[in-house]
């Protein structure tokens, strides 16, 4: 805990509240307010050349220029007029306040008299120029000043101040259940008969297309070992080679397919030629 003369020298040196809390342990907002109490807070305006202000002001130069004389805002140079009695400048407002739109005392009586019997829409439909939210501005003012009774206070007001009471409803009649519905009988499945085609709509079988007799296949060469027997032959030749074997070739990667059928039956395999269609 660190006390209070140690609290303002070291806050007069120039050291932060923040290391102050670090150092002592205890929160910031703790030693603001000690500090406060022991050094009052020095106002702004103690430090402000009264009459240089007072000279500004009446001369009519702008809030804005006179906060950059004395580096402030403006809303402290408003501050300082009020504090300093310095006289009041002319009004900038619409013409609102002119003494011939401002409120008179027969208008006055009449909305004292109405109170809250009349809503402000009715007072404005009374008093000619007036609009209903003037009305309504003015009536909650005399209310306020005390020259109108507030609604809540008007005798009656209340429920239970009122000469007639509120009549409660008939109870109404209980309510009759319905009878409740039979039970749902199933109705029994039907019988599907299926459908039986007639002769001339069913489809007619696909007819195979006959395939060119191939030439005969060469003999099977014994060749040295390491040695390999190639033939080539044309893509379509390739596709009616392998189907009389019964390979149905579409691609190309079906050639293997075709060859591993060709080793079954011991033939050579076969490729497909690049060079001009020699084998």
């Amino acid at each position: 805990m660190i006390s209070d003369t140690d609290l303002v020298q070291r806050r007069k040196a120039g050291e932060s509240f923040a290391n102050l809390e670090v150092a002592t342990g205890v929160n910031r907002n703790t030693l603001k307010g000690r500090y406060r109490r022991l050094v009052p807070y020095e106002a702004l305006h103690t430090q402000v050349d009264v009459p240089r202000l007072r000279e500004m002001w009446l001369r009519g130069v702008s809030l804005r220029a006179i906060g950059r004389e004395f580096i402030v805002s403006d809303e402290t140079v408003q501050g300082w007029a009020r504090r300093f009695d310095l006289p009041a400048r002319p009004t900038t407002q619409p013409p609102c306040n002119t003494p011939e739109l401002r409120w008179t005392c027969a208008e006055q009586a009449f909305i004292i008299a109405a109170g809250y019997d009349l809503t402000a829409a009715g007072l404005a439909m009374r008093l000619p120029g007036r609009s209903e939210k003037s009305c309504a501005s003015y009536r909650q003012r005399l209310t306020c000043k005390g020259l109108i009774a507030r609604p809540g206070k008007i005798a009656g007001y209340n429920r239970k101040m009122r000469s007639n009471p509120r009549v409660k409803a008939e109870p109404k009649p209980p309510r009759v259940k319905a009878e409740p519905k039979p039970p749902r009988v199933k109705a029994e499945p039907r019988v599907r008969v299926a459908k039986v085609k007639a002769p001339s709509k069913l489809k007619p079988k696909p007819v195979w297309a006959v395939v060119a007799p191939l030439p005969p296949e060469p003999a099977a060469r014994v060749l040295p070992p390491g040695t390999e027997a190639l033939i080539r032959r044309p893509w379509s030749v390739i596709k009616q080679m392998a189907l009389s074997v019964g390979v149905i070739m579409t691609e190309h990667h079906d050639l293997d397919r075709f060859n591993r059928r060709r080793a079954q039956l011991n033939l050579p395999p076969v490729y497909v030629t690049w060079n001009g269609g020699r084998g």
